[in-house]
């Protein structure tokens, strides 16, 4: 069996170090990637909502932690 490699990014209000995370993830080999959103929704961000968590209220890190875990385990 294949071992995949899952990558789960947490952001909060920071668009511009958010798109340069992605930018520099762009050339991995990763198999999912799983975004959590802990602040304001970002512009331009639809292209994200398969992988997208946007959460409605600051909830923290550990909960955003947390909510990027379990959505690559539940994903396999």
């Amino acid at each position: 069996m294949k071992e995949k490699i899952g990558v789960a990014v947490i952001t909060c209000n920071r668009q511009e170090y958010f798109d340069r995370c992605l930018e520099s993830l762009s050339d991995c080999s990763i198999d999912h990637l799983a975004v959590v959103n802990d602040g304001k929704p970002y512009k331009n961000q639809e292209y994200l909502s398969s992988r997208l968590i946007q959460h409605e209220i600051n909830k923290g890190v550990a909960v955003s932690k947390n909510d990027g875990l379990k959505h690559l385990i539940d994903n396999g």
